[in-house]
């Protein structure tokens, strides 16, 4: 038995490594068993176990947690999908009311169901990127290793106990109460999260106060000089732009027709929500606020530095090394080059994932009781709590995925 612990780089590495202390003579049936995987961790790890070593595989058999097979989204599992067309290889799903959580990864030759060579490696690792196959930035990991005969047989027992499903069982379920459908039919879903700040808000320029400045804040001179004052500094709204997009009346009836109000923000089927967004109306956003800038900027600068002056006369705050209106400037020119923030400020809300992990059973039953008590307490339901009902009746998320057929919001 030898370990390797601590280890950051080279994981997949040290792991075949650790693997390959076993009879090459024979044939040895690999097992991969994690509770969060990757596809491309899969294949990567099956082909540097085959390309490195002159162990000949038979068969493959890979064990996962099915939360995290339903977390990992349809593009990966129709990648394994299509792998398991190979006669060889054979993707179990654990179905468990607890996470699936061991990572074992195991080469064993059997003969008339004896174990005649193996090697068993236990760590900390996951079958992912930042597990395993990643050779930058991943996790620490530790593992360890036996090719101890009795160990490796109890190991395959327990394993082949295991109660797995099928990939196309996999949003089958049996009990609406069970924390894998319910996970499941949270992730039919996205939450809706509307910002508060506007452009201008986000754009405002602050100044600190000297101590003078601290001890004059009700003075009347800040307020007619348009500053928002608080405890320690000073605000003031230079950006005055304005944009209605076309999507907002669009959020409003798709909030009105498929929203469930939660603590975090509206639940809304993700069928129902593809086409809100123009792509075309984002276009006109980012020209006209560039259009804007170009047209505003010196009059806006100049104005900034003038009320600063202002505030320099007064002896309200100190002289910086860089004026206002240089800062005011880099900002705006930042903000415009940032993809991420300018997308939010013309969107004005959000659409983002369920934020819970698998293994956060709490907190997704507790969003789920939620759920269904605010559907319970409505007189009058829209078509998502509807479905929603509906589908916790027939323990089936057919019933949220069939929204996609019915009218969508489309502002286009």
């Amino acid at each position: 038995m030898s370990n390797k612990f601590n280890i950051k780089g080279n994981k997949s590495a040290k792991l075949i490594e650790l693997l390959s202390k076993t009879d090459k003579r024979r044939v040895h049936d690999l097992y991969l068993c994690s509770c969060y995987f990757s596809a491309e961790a899969i294949k990567l790890l099956n082909d540097e176990i085959q390309d490195k070593t002159n162990i000949k595989i038979g068969n493959i058999y890979v064990y996962v947690d099915r939360r995290s097979a339903l977390s990992a989204g349809h593009d990966e599992i129709e990648r394994i999908k299509n792998w398991e067309k190979n006669n060889n290889f054979f993707f179990r799903i654990v179905d468990s009311e607890v996470l699936f959580h061991t990572k074992a990864y195991a080469l064993i030759s059997e003969d008339k169901d004896e174990i005649q060579s193996g090697s068993l490696v236990i760590g900390s690792a996951n079958l992912t990127g930042s597990g395993l196959t990643r050779s930058r930035n991943g996790n620490i990991e530790s593992l360890l290793d036996t090719q101890d005969k009795e160990f490796i047989s109890d190991f395959l027992k327990r394993i082949e106990s295991t109660k797995v499903i099928k990939i196309d069982e996999l949003e089958r379920f049996t009990s609406s109460d069970s924390v894998a459908f319910i996970y499941a039919l949270l992730r039919q879903g996205h939450f809706s999260h509307k910002w508060s700040d506007n452009i201008g808000q986000y754009l405002s320029v602050r100044h600190s106060l000297n101590k003078k400045g601290k001890l004059e804040l009700s003075n009347s001179e800040l307020i007619n000089l348009g500053f928002n004052v608080d405890a320690a500094s000073i605000g003031k709204r230079y950006f005055d732009f304005e944009y209605e997009p076309l999507h907002l009346e669009g959020h409003e009836n798709l909030i009105r027709n498929f929203g469930i109000e939660t603590y975090l923000g509206h639940w809304v089927p993700s069928s129902s929500i593809k086409t809100l967004f123009n792509d075309a109306d984002y276009d006109k956003f980012s020209k006209k606020i560039s259009e804007y800038w170009l047209k505003e900027k010196f009059a806006l600068i100049k104005k900034i530095n003038d009320d600063f002056d202002e505030l320099l006369q007064l002896d309200y705050v100190d002289k910086p090394e860089n004026s206002p209106g240089d800062a005011f400037e880099s900002k705006v020119n930042d903000f415009l080059k940032n993809d991420m923030k300018l997308y939010r400020a013309y969107a004005k809300f959000e659409f983002y994932d369920l934020p819970y992990d698998i293994s956060q059973d709490d907190y997704i039953l507790s969003l789920d009781e939620e759920i269904r008590d605010f559907i319970t307490s409505r007189v009058k339901k829209n078509k998502a709590m509807k479905a929603y009902e509906e589908a916790i009746f027939s323990s089936s998320l057919t019933p949220i995925q069939d929204l996609a057929n019915d009218n969508l919001v489309n502002v286009n």
